[in-house]
């Protein structure tokens, strides 16, 4: 996988259409390594959005756009049960 950007802190790689970000040292709020991902997701957002409220999944962020991989997409975040933050994304075609 090729790296895109690495620092002391973290490094992000590049998997297919997808990013993979990992995070080095712990931060100042967590005392263990994270890793941070993104899963693009071929449904529109608003589903996303159902699916996950129906299974009680709390979303951290309001849906916003951003520049990912591949181009402009609607993202949020989620995370999983060991704090690693989980981006799920739907691009702009």
């Amino acid at each position: 996988m090729p790296i895109i950007s690495e620092n002391a802190e973290k490094a992000v790689m590049h998997c297919g259409h997808q990013l993979l970000e990992l995070q080095l040292v712990p931060s100042a709020t967590s005392s263990s390594q994270r890793v941070s991902f993104c899963i693009v997701a071929s449904t529109p957002m608003e589903d996303v959005l159902n699916h996950l409220a129906s299974y009680y999944v709390p979303v951290l962020n309001e849906p916003s756009e951003k520049v990912g991989a591949s181009g402009k997409m609607t993202a949020i975040r989620i995370k999983d049960y060991d704090d690693n933050i989980i981006e799920i994304a739907v691009y702009q075609h």
